[in-house]
């Protein structure tokens, strides 16, 4: 019993790891989105939700 548990904690880390790193690329996109020009960018702006 003590191995799955201990798996369980492994892949629970993991989850919250991967949303934490989802809402930081999610945050530099609109980051750049705002700060980065160029010529050639699209008018519209994307919808990131």
């Amino acid at each position: 019993m003590h191995v799955v548990l201990d798996r369980v904690d492994r892949v629970q880390h993991a989850w919250a790891s991967l949303a934490n790193a989802v809402i930081v690329l999610k945050r530099l996109l609109q980051m750049s989105w705002t700060q980065c020009r160029w010529t050639t960018r699209p008018v519209k702006r994307y919808d990131w939700r």
